[in-house]
């Protein structure tokens, strides 16, 4: 009724571009993606689905729970906070941030996979 699908960028756009279901995520762990203290790690358990302000881990097919286990559990150690932590962007007033890929770039022990 006011007219927003006449716009010029609605008008240009192709296919259903509203419909947003298709850009929603539902991983098996849940990131936060920026703190202040240390990164919360936290397992989709109810299967919910992440919008643009927090990031999500999807486990291989085939990943053990022990496995699972091991990497939740170093990922909330003081090692692997310390891993996250040194991914991220430092904002103001002692704001930590991930970038979109920095998640990817903490390296694990393969101890946890033996």
């Amino acid at each position: 009724s006011l007219g927003v699908n006449d716009g010029y960028l609605c008008r240009i756009r192709r296919g259903e571009w509203y419909d947003v279901t298709h850009d929603l995520t539902v991983p098996d762990v849940i990131v936060t993606a920026m703190t202040r203290g240390g990164v919360r790690i936290v397992e989709n358990d109810l299967h919910a689905a992440i919008t643009n302000n927090l990031y999500g881990l999807t486990w291989r097919d085939g990943t053990t729970k022990r496995v699972r286990a091991a990497v939740l559990t170093w990922l909330r150690s003081q090692e692997g906070q310390e891993s996250l932590l040194a991914q991220c962007r430092s904002q103001g007033h002692g704001l930590r941030k991930f970038e979109p890929k920095a998640l990817a770039n903490v390296e694990l022990p393969g101890s946890l996979f033996a």
